[in-house]
């Protein structure tokens, strides 16, 4: 659910639409690997531009360098105010650099009167999709992809939001969850003779956010058949950088358990996470559940 603007260029000359231009002075942009943001990167069809000063959802936008034509911006729901500000300045910096163009917004063409009204209408609407969502006693969770990486709105995140008269508390929420130095562990999927594993890379002294329950993330595809599938056994790889030891490979499931209880910390409705690992801490997990695949 969002808002989806297209900016098309008329007339015969027309220019191109530089990446300064749509950036301004506060945006940053990147690519998703398919979980999680690489920053500074452009992807083939287009990227993502978020406010690194304020962390939240991210701005989808179709475009390269050569296009002329036209331009694809998203704003997902629900956002933040300074978000869906930013969103705003977007178009007006694309209708000031194509000085003959055309707004449409959800396929209705809209004039700077009505962008002006939209921008409000958009601030309000996110706010009322929060609540919605948190006043919902039938959906249980709620997934929603972020500037960086996805979060998991649960029980605790809905009695968080339940009650709030504007959208300030989510965009703090939101920006701290994603503003903390933390691996955010994808997956990678490897193909056996008749099934597929999964295995997470958990690094020394590297805190990590990892799933509670491990399942293959929404929108990833497996290798050979491009289809999305259950996995038949999940592992963790241990990585020692301060010693010459090969990685170790253990079940994710004696992993988890392995664990003392105060090196994993709640994150979201599906994640933990896991506090930096100590060079013994991995030799000691590695030696003792280490598997051969």
């Amino acid at each position: 659910m969002g808002v989806d603007v297209t900016i098309t260029q008329k007339g015969l000359f027309k220019k191109t639409l530089p990446l300064e231009v749509l950036l301004g002075s506060k945006l940053k942009y990147g690519r998703f690997d398919g979980l999680r943001l690489i920053e500074g990167e452009l992807g083939e069809e287009g990227f993502v531009a978020y406010l690194p000063d304020r962390l939240a959802r991210g701005i989808g936008i179709d475009w390269n360098a050569q296009k002329k034509d036209s331009v694809y911006l998203r704003l997902p729901f629900p956002s933040t105010l300074e978000e869906t500000d930013a969103f705003y300045d977007l178009i007006q910096r694309i209708k000031s650099h194509w000085t003959n163009c055309k707004v449409d917004v959800d396929g209705a063409v809209l004039n700077e009167k009505v962008l002006d009204e939209s921008r409000k209408t958009n601030r309000d609407f996110s706010l009322k999709v929060l609540k919605n969502f948190c006043n919902d006693e039938e959906k249980e969770s709620l997934t929603i992809f972020c500037a960086l990486w996805p979060l998991v709105l649960g029980e605790k995140e809905k009695a968080r939001f339940r009650e709030a008269e504007d959208l300030k508390d989510f965009s703090d929420y939101l920006h701290n969850m994603q503003a903390i130095d933390v691996y955010y562990a994808k997956p990678a999927i490897y193909k056996r003779k008749e099934d597929f594993i999964g295995m997470f890379a958990i690094t020394e002294t590297t805190p990590s956010i990892i799933p509670a329950s491990p399942k293959v993330p929404f929108g990833l595809e497996l290798p050979d058949t491009g289809k999305e599938s259950a996995i038949s056994d999940w592992y963790v790889t241990l990585v020692a950088l301060s010693d010459e030891q090969e990685p170790y490979i253990v079940n994710f499931t004696d992993f988890m358990n392995a664990l003392p209880a105060d090196k994993l910390n709640y994150y979201d409705a599906e994640n933990v996470l896991l506090k930096e690992l100590s060079l013994d801490e991995i030799v000691a997990i590695g030696e003792k559940y280490r598997v051969e695949l």
